[in-house]
């Protein structure tokens, strides 16, 4: 028994020097390679770990304090429910409210998106004037110094009144590490507040460079937002693309102007911005999708030209008073030779194609042109004839949807299943077509939804439950 006792504790005491010798070699290394280390780790599903290591010491603490990720969801994505929009204010109500209270945290917050969430109850246990104070502290210790006293008090008493906008403004100024904003429709629509905060950051960024604190919005890369209210404009749209890490831009509604726009408003209550700034062009790549657009072919041009590598672009657009889609023949063009992969463009919600004829050629010719272009979404409408379509489908394609097509037609069908590694198309391995009322809402939503999110479209059975017919 004693020799076993004295070989546990010569054990024991061999594993403790162990691993202090372990952790004494990993403080000897440089920051780099600890810094390597910590890379490997998923900031999502390891944050845990990350957490663990920066309580080893204070050299762990410094390495791994960056990677610290906290995404602020106010969802289950797991949980397959329909999303309700009405409620970001309750998220953004909540994280102001914390974010002041402990304004230290806003470093670690990385992400921001709004679902359905409802939990006001805390509101009830505190006062308005301590609200007030609590706001007004964390704006002045968070805040740059040349942001005016009055846009940092107008902040403050809206957010007192449940203000979206002035919430959103207010985590913008606070988070200045924040790399994710996701508020698909914020309520009571996208105001005047908001864009005066990113307006301040763009002028800032373009008087001086960084100095201090990181400037605000500058870890941005994906950023989505809808306004179903005003709707979002083009001005909007131009000074979200100025953000210098910007990967992904996702607007609903957006127009060359907001809905409620007018010559005569002022420039208090208007909620678009007065004297525009000059926008700085994206140089990175960046995937573009405009959910329910407004914008005329001469804003999409302009939209497009401020984007040196718009790598996938995703439009659905919306019917105004014209019965048909504005032609984007010249917002295509200046998309040529950027590198555009993934095009989806859907008109269905327009009675008919683009007029006169000559539209759809000139269009035919633009897409053409689209070398590099691997799939392509489009609607039967916008294309003189399949025909056509076949001669235009560019050699890089690997994937084509054609929206709305017309049913027992022998010619048609032929001329889009000789497509499929064709003489001209050696790459195309799938061509899908939707005929008109094929399938309900909930049917295309699926495809929709798969294009939307993978940039690329869904599996062969899937198109085929959404009543595509399928060529490969």
């Amino acid at each position: 028994m004693a020799t076993k006792t004295i070989t546990s504790k010569r054990y024991f005491k061999n594993t403790v020097q162990s691993r202090k010798k372990v952790i004494f070699v990993m403080d000897s290394l440089p920051d780099e390679l600890l810094l390597c280390i910590v890379e490997k780790l998923d900031p999502k599903n390891n944050v845990n770990t990350i957490l663990g290591l920066r309580r080893v010491n204070r050299k762990w603490c410094r390495v791994a304090t960056p990677y610290v990720h906290v995404a602020v969801q106010n969802y289950r994505p797991d949980v397959d429910l329909p999303w309700n929009y009405a409620r970001a204010t309750d998220l953004l109500n909540y994280l102001c409210w914390k974010l002041a209270q402990m304004p230290e945290l806003s470093d670690f917050i990385k992400e921001v998106a709004s679902r359905p969430w409802k939990d006001a109850r805390w509101k009830s246990m505190v006062g308005r004037d301590e609200m007030r104070r609590m706001y007004r502290k964390a704006l002045l210790e968070a805040a740059p110094p040349t942001m005016s006293d009055s846009l940092k008090e107008n902040i403050v008493s809206e957010m007192l009144g449940d203000n979206a906008d002035a919430m959103l403004a207010f985590v913008f100024t606070l988070c200045t590490k924040l790399e994710a904003v996701m508020v698909p429709a914020i309520d009571d629509g996208y105001g005047p507040i908001a864009r005066q905060v990113i307006r301040f950051a763009l002028g800032q960024r373009q008087k001086s460079p960084k100095q201090g604190k990181l400037p605000i919005l500058d870890s941005v890369k994906h950023f989505q937002l809808g306004d179903y209210v005003n709707g979002l404009s083009l001005t909007d749209a131009l000074d979200i693309l100025s953000l210098p890490r910007l990967q992904y831009l996702e607007l609903g509604n957006l127009g060359d102007s907001t809905l409620d726009a007018s010559p005569s408003s002022s420039s208090s209550s208007s909620p678009c911005p007065p004297e525009p700034l000059p926008h700085p062009r994206i140089l990175g790549p960046v995937d573009l999708t405009l959910e329910s657009c407004r914008l005329s072919a001469a804003g999409m041009t302009t939209l497009l030209s401020a984007c040196a590598h718009p790598r996938s672009l995703f439009i659905q657009m919306r019917t105004r008073s014209s019965p048909r889609p504005p032609s984007f023949v010249v917002a295509l063009e200046s998309a040529v030779g950027k590198g555009l992969e993934f095009l989806f463009l859907d008109t269905t919600a327009f009675e008919a194609g683009p007029d006169p004829p000559a539209a759809k050629e000139a269009f035919m010719r633009a897409i053409a042109a689209l070398h590099g272009l691997r799939c392509l979404v489009l609607a039967r409408h916008d294309v003189p004839s399949a025909q056509a379509l076949a001669a235009a489908v560019p050699p890089t394609l690997q994937e084509l949807l054609v929206l709305g097509t017309h049913e027992e037609e022998e010619e048609e069908e032929a001329a889009l299943k000789g497509l499929v590694r064709g003489v001209n198309t050696p790459v195309l391995e799938r061509v899908a077509c939707l005929p008109r009322r094929a399938g309900g809402l909930r049917d295309w939503g699926l495809t929709y939804n798969r294009c939307l999110k993978d940039r690329r479209l869904p599996t062969t059975k899937v198109l085929e439950w959404c009543g595509c017919t399928v060529y490969e």
